[in-house]
């Protein structure tokens, strides 16, 4: 009789519920540190000895409060949880990972408290899991970390990219739920910063059209004045709803990725054409062999 074997089915009953609902059960409760004697979870140990000196925890008096106002509240009761609230769970995770990294040769010279294998190969590794799952990924940002729907050309660019803010303003524009005037502020930041104009020196027709296109809405959809678009081409994007507005708004945000990927891809346009070029050598050789 044919079946599916125990690892097919392993991974098909993985329950995204289930394994936030069995990440915060360890969060609050399994002594992933000590001294030998005095044991504490990863919650108790944040809450106990890295919290107060948190700088990200602005008015929150205790752990509790914060996590509140974080929105992460997971109650295992409920037969819904809401996807947010999952990702901000993670986030809150991710940071005070983070927070105890950054502090751990501290409390160990001071204390002695050391954490076991286990925060790594158990815990860890079930957040990682999960973000996986969920088509998620952390970054740390200045001192912190910040989780994001992954997006392949996204990361290529952030990775091109040397400058925090810069960064920073790419991953927010995904991350974030801006409203028009936001996409707007950060569009103009952007193409400023990624250098999205004409360029008389550029040969690429591909690149040259796609600028011309981002240009256009940029110049024309009040995100950066240009002094040479004429005043009657602007009176069509008055008329757009602020739907289509923001459609043209993501188009540009696209544009400006692939602009950015299209240059710093023309670097291995030597190596190409020399690998051309031995293979026509090479087929020039064959025939005159034959």
């Amino acid at each position: 009789m044919a079946r599916k074997n125990i690892f097919q089915l392993v991974e098909e009953n993985y329950d995204v519920k289930s394994e936030i609902e069995k990440i915060n059960s360890l969060f609050q409760d399994e002594a992933y540190f000590s001294t030998g004697y005095i044991y504490w979870s990863l919650y108790e140990l944040v809450e106990e000895h890295l919290f107060q000196n948190w700088k990200y925890r602005q008015t929150c008096l205790d752990l509790d409060e914060f996590l509140e106002k974080a929105e992460t509240a997971i109650t295992i009761k409920e037969s819904f949880i809401k996807e947010e609230h999952i990702i901000n769970n993670l986030e809150v995770m991710e940071n005070f990972i983070k927070l105890y990294f950054d502090s751990g040769d501290e409390l160990y010279n001071r204390q002695g408290i050391r954490y076991t294998s286990a925060f790594e190969t158990v815990f860890i590794f079930l957040i990682k899991t999960l973000e996986k799952r969920m088509g998620l990924i952390a970054r740390e940002y200045k001192d912190r970390v910040i989780i994001y729907p992954k997006n392949a050309p996204l990361e290529k660019v952030v990775d091109l990219c040397e400058d925090e803010d810069v960064q920073w303003e790419l991953i927010r524009y995904v991350r974030e739920e801006l409203s028009l005037s936001e996409k707007r502020k950060t569009l103009a930041y952007l193409a400023t910063n990624l250098n999205i104009e004409d360029d008389k020196n550029e040969k690429d027709e591909h690149i040259k059209a796609l600028v011309k296109k981002a240009g256009n809405v940029l110049n024309n959809l009040h995100i950066r004045h240009n002094n040479k678009t004429g005043k009657w081409e602007s009176e069509v994007f008055k008329g757009l709803t602020q739907k289509e507005a923001i459609s043209l708004c993501d188009m540009v945000y696209n544009e400006m990725l692939t602009i950015v990927l299209l240059r710093e891809h023309k670097e291995y346009d030597d190596i190409y054409e020399e690998f051309n070029k031995k293979q026509k050598e090479l087929s020039a050789k064959k025939k005159v062999t034959e």
